[in-house]
């Protein structure tokens, strides 16, 4: 496994989303403590961790769709916290949640012209490049969205979340009951749209392969905080890395 050369970047790239005292849950329960992190432009950061222990629950957070209860939020410089999900997504944050949720009964090209619905100043068609970076959304078009299998349906996924040309982009598991050849293609064209447009993106992610294809960086969540960080390199040579935080 070889971990994916890091983009050209300026010595100090600043910060794309900065989170601290980030607190948040579900009813009166709590599952993220007080979470400290940041993300630098430009760069592809992987969120590793056992089950339960606060990842979606992150990203739902900073996406809008669950509240913090304490800390701050900021992204691209500006205090997200509290805004609800549409304003989030129109300031440039992308978002891929787990299960895909893409729209069965839609065709291809539907789907994906919904996510220009609402961004303002936008290009009113799909950008060219996001059908070179999946050619089977362009193969597929008309063919309507729940008849494509779960590989295509995440490739539908993640070209919709980027047909808003975001700043900023979540995945939550994106190779969740997906065969390993587009795993791996997946991982492929994550690292070239990464490296061809500088976006920078956050991935929830389990698959190490993927991880080491995708990531410069990795973050690894504990019972509802981040407890350690470290380099893709480093994890691709440190198995006891791994062992530490996923019991591997």
């Amino acid at each position: 496994m070889t971990a994916r050369p890091s983009a050209m970047l300026s010595a100090r790239p600043s910060a794309m989303l900065s989170v601290s005292g980030l607190e948040s849950g579900y009813g009166p329960g709590a599952v993220l403590h007080g979470v400290d992190f940041e993300l630098r432009a430009g760069r592809v950061t992987a969120l590793m961790g056992r089950n339960g222990m606060g990842k979606t629950t992150f990203l739902k957070t900073v996406m809008g769709l669950l509240p913090a209860r304490a800390g701050a939020i900021v992204f691209d410089g500006h205090d997200i916290a509290g805004l609800p999900p549409h304003r989030i997504a129109r300031a440039g944050l992308g978002y891929v949640p787990q299960g895909r949720e893409v729209f069965d009964d839609f065709t291809v090209a539907e789907n994906l012209r919904l996510s220009l619905l609402g961004h303002l100043g936008k290009a009113k068609s799909v950008p060219e490049r996001v059908l070179a970076w999946f050619p089977i959304l362009a193969e597929r078009a008309q063919q309507r969205a729940g008849t494509l299998s779960g590989g295509q349906q995440q490739m539908l996924a993640i070209g919709r979340a980027l047909a808003a040309d975001p700043k900023m982009l979540l995945l939550d598991e994106p190779t969740e009951g997906i065969q390993p050849s587009i795993v791996h293609e997946i991982g492929e064209t994550l690292a070239r749209i990464a490296r061809e447009t500088g976006l920078t993106v956050l991935v929830v992610e389990q698959n190490v392969d993927l991880v080491l294809t995708v990531a410069d960086e990795v973050a690894f969540m504990d019972n509802g905080a981040i407890v350690e960080t470290t380099s893709a390199a480093a994890l691709a040579r440190d198995d006891t890395i791994l062992a530490r935080h996923l019991s591997l």
